[in-house]
């Protein structure tokens, strides 16, 4: 029997056989090549979940728990808002992070040293030192944009008290208070508090301002030891002198100060040779409400709780609203006893750091505060350098280890 295919090639039945065993494993292997590359995909698959399952956990540890990054350089102190933590390093960067997890929001090179001085309205404020033109404030925004920059002469950069959208600063000793605004650095107003005429008996404005988060409060003084200086309230707003309280030359000018909680009374720690006090003295009018005596060790303050917290050398006191001794308690140091007792233990005086209502105490280790006892207990048993506040709390290495880090504790 003859069959044609299309081409015209005559076929028989052997090769009508050879063709269906070729059909067959043909058929088999593109069965086999699609159970294969079912395999493959289920595979990739698999991995691909795993994978995503890893990223999560890792991102959900990060934000829920402590955090650490390597600093590039030794860090100096950290300033922070309730979200945001800046500082600087001997490189002379600036960087910002975010407190919750330590990612990086931004970072600026600077020429000179740079110092972090606050985060204020999501502003951060820096000091840049330089030896030719002097020292400059400098504003970022928090996006990392230099918002404005302005020169302040050549004195040293204080830290300015920042009020209601308006920055305090002193360009020139024995000169005006000057307040610029927060978000352009255009000047607000300028007021002179003393006076000019050049004798024994004129007024000059000396040491830092400070602020209640209201007003700004500034020291006048003579320029001779004795006579009458005073403690001066300045509307933030204007720059209008509100009222002025006489101090004793002698005990100026204050060298810590401390907002009461209901922003009634402000209180600040003055004088030297034997007769170093806490004076607390009414927002509204100036007027004196308690004093109380101190010794002459080098001492710092706080409010919180309608407790005035004070640390002179190494003992911690409290006070009520009213101005009595609460209680009296030995500062812990972070040192074991033989240290502490041969008195390298106190070699830092340490900072009060109040937070969320907190009260933290950092001299080597960090330590909370009860404003009502005195009584401490530990929050970070190692030793850190600096110690800021956002929803964490923030602390860089004095030095070591190598290379340094950044760490962030869940509060």
């Amino acid at each position: 029997m003859l069959s044609s295919t299309g081409s015209g090639e005559s076929t028989s039945p052997g090769d009508d056989a050879q063709r269906e065993r070729r059909h067959e494993k043909a058929q088999t292997a593109a069965r086999d090549g699609r159970r294969r590359r079912r395999r493959t995909v289920t595979t990739a698959a698999v991995v691909a979940l795993l994978v995503v399952v890893a990223v999560v956990v890792v991102v959900a540890r990060r934000n829920s728990g402590a955090w650490t990054i390597e600093a590039a350089g030794s860090s100096n102190d950290l300033v922070a808002d309730d979200r945001t933590v800046c500082g600087t390093n001997l490189d002379y960067l600036l960087f910002c992070l975010d407190g919750t997890d330590g990612d990086e929001i931004f970072r600026e090179q600077l020429i000179d040293m740079p110092q972090p001085f606050s985060i204020v309205d999501r502003t951060v404020l820096v000091g840049d030192h330089t030896s030719n033109d002097g020292s400059s404030l400098l504003a970022y925004s928090l996006d990392g944009e230099r918002l404005w920059e302005t020169s302040l002469g050549q004195l040293t950069v204080a830290e300015p008290p920042v009020a209601r959208g308006v920055v305090a600063v002193q360009p020139d000793i024995d000169t005006e208070l000057i307040g610029l605004d927060l978000a352009t650095g255009e000047q607000r107003w300028q007021t002179s508090l003393t006076t000019s005429t050049g004798d024994l008996d004129s007024l000059r404005l000396t040491g830092r301002a400070f602020t209640d988060g209201q007003d700004f409060y500034v020291t006048t003084a003579p320029f001779t030891v004795a006579g009458t200086g005073s403690i001066v309230a300045v509307d933030a707003t204007t720059g209008i002198e509100r009222w002025r309280t006489d101090i004793d030359r002698i005990d100026l000018p204050p060298h810590a100060a401390a907002p009461f909680d209901d922003g009634t009374a402000i209180a600040f720690i003055l004088g030297g040779l034997g007769r170093q006090r806490i004076v607390v003295l009414d927002t509204a009018t100036g007027q004196l409400r308690w004093e109380a005596p101190l010794t002459d060790e080098a001492a710092t303050i706080a409010h919180v709780d309608g407790t005035t917290v004070a640390l002179v050398g190494a003992e911690l006191r409290g006070y009520s609203a009213a101005g009595d001794e609460l209680w009296t308690s030995e500062a812990p140091t972070g040192f074991d006893e033989e240290v502490a007792n041969s008195g390298q233990g106190r070699l830092l005086l340490g900072r009060l750091l109040v937070a969320d209502g907190v009260l933290y105490f950092h001299s080597s280790n960090v330590y909370a505060i009860d404003p009502r006892t005195g009584k401490t207990r530990t929050v970070i048993d190692d030793r850190v350098g600096s110690v800021a506040a956002t929803d964490h709390l923030v602390t860089a290495d004095i030095c070591c280890p190598i290379p340094p880090h950044i760490q962030g504790h869940p509060r």
